[in-house]
């Protein structure tokens, strides 16, 4: 329960790290998310957060990459360098779940949350960039 509590905190933190505005015409949306705003800003928000920290993910090959080909391994995998430490990251948010879209946003949140392992990836050779 406390991993799930930590897990909910730091997609809480991604969120609200992600550019939030007043009003939707600061964000490049689409009209279905400029209507969420008149009926439901809190969802508003949490969505502009979610995708403000998507998009973040998806800018950055070496995360992106990380997070996919960790995303396809399992919790008894065992990874070298710079990629154990991730692995090891991503078990203690997640409790070792066997999900891939679990695996994957844990490893995200870890890469991202963290500059030196993030440069330390980079350097580690073999890495795939999609």
């Amino acid at each position: 329960m406390k991993r799930l509590a930590l897990i909910a905190a730091a997609a809480l933190c991604m969120s609200t790290l992600a550019p939030v505005a007043a009003s939707a015409q600061s964000f490049d949306m689409t009209q279905q998310e400029r209507d969420q705003w008149r009926t439901d800003p809190l969802g508003a928000v949490l969505w502009t957060g979610i995708k403000g920290s998507s998009n973040a993910l998806r800018g950055d090959p070496v995360a992106m990459s990380v997070a996919s080909v960790y995303s396809m391994g399992s919790p008894s995998d065992t990874y070298p360098g710079a990629f154990g430490k991730v692995d090891q990251c991503a078990k203690f948010l997640t409790s070792s779940s066997p999900l891939g879209g679990v695996r994957f946003t844990a490893a995200g949140l870890c890469i991202m949350a963290n500059p030196s392992l993030r440069a330390e990836l980079a350097e580690q050779p073999g890495i795939p960039l999609f």
